[in-house]
């Protein structure tokens, strides 16, 4: 049951992380301030479920180095934080799809 509820948890981080993403890129938006939950959150339930906390931490990271309250990112870094979130997600599904069909 303890796994079940870090797992939820975990899900719920990663998409207020990746939804905290994009209002990042303006300039003072408190959507960062988001990433001071998601980012204990990951971390609290890399035991349960890895895959997804290390999707949530990323996510958690690639949102704070794209607001430019905290750091002045270039343009080419923030393409890349997407891309490789991207990635990561594709990553991600296709090794749950694998399993799940194995």
């Amino acid at each position: 049951m303890e796994n079940e509820i870090r797992t939820f948890l975990c899900w719920f981080a990663l998409v207020l992380a990746m939804l905290a993403w994009l209002p990042s890129l303006a300039p003072f938006t408190p959507a960062v301030l988001v990433t001071f939950i998601t980012l204990p959150v990951g971390l609290a339930c890399i035991s349960a479920t890895p895959r997804l906390a290390i999707a949530t931490v990323y996510w958690s990271v690639a949102t704070l180095v794209a607001s430019p309250m905290f750091f002045d990112a270039p343009g080419e870094l923030i393409l890349s934080t997407l891309l490789g979130g991207m990635a990561l997600g594709a990553g991600l599904s296709l090794d749950y799809w694998r399993k799940r069909c194995a």
